[in-house]
């Protein structure tokens, strides 16, 4: 059983009423693949894909496969720390990364030693305007570093903002308006 069952269930109850259907949509990201192989789709529409998030990264079947990887990455700042508590604070809270289904994943997409200090840093709110790490090793990520947090979930992040930075090498690319931000 599954979605793709679940199609195929659909499709024969309304044969059986005469009604065959011109589209038939789904195939979300974590379905995708299901969906493909299934063949009862004509469309399908995976959004996250193209971005990834924290969810997403925690699904084994979709890392394993290896044809999604993370693209989308929020840059924040050390504003403040406790370095004898391990404690970094940052200036990306809840109005920077939406937190409905979880902390985001702190991380480096420069310096793949700092990607891995970071491994089992944690991120707690710090309300609206600031996030906490927790955990962070000594002499790791001193006042003034930036460090990347991936997304639990990218759909309600990407709404926080007017407008995404596209990077490729290090390079602006390119600048897209979010027509749909806010809603």
């Amino acid at each position: 059983a599954g979605p793709g069952e679940a199609a195929r269930t659909a499709l024969r109850s309304l044969s059986e009423h005469k009604l065959k259907p011109q589209v038939v949509t789904g195939g979300g990201t974590g379905t995708l693949m299901e969906d493909l192989q299934v063949g009862t789709h004509n469309e399908l529409q995976p959004g996250s894909y193209l971005f990834m998030d924290g969810d997403y990264a925690r699904n084994e079947d979709l890392r394993a496969d290896g044809r999604f990887f993370q693209s989308l990455f929020l840059h924040a700042t050390v504003i403040s720390l406790d370095e004898s508590a391990g404690k970094r604070v940052l200036d990306a809270g809840s109005k920077a990364c939406d937190l409905v289904c979880g902390p985001p994943l702190a991380t480096s997409i420069d310096d793949p030693a700092l990607a891995d200090a970071l491994r089992d840093v944690t991120y707690a709110s710090g309300g609206d305007e600031h996030g906490v790490l927790r955990g962070v090793p000594p002499g790791v990520l001193p006042l003034g570093s930036t460090v990347q947090l991936v997304p639990s979930h990218c759909d309600p992040t990407v709404n926080l903002y007017d407008y995404m930075v596209g990077v490729r090498n290090g390079l602006v690319e390119h600048v897209w308006t979010i027509d749909a931000r806010g809603y």
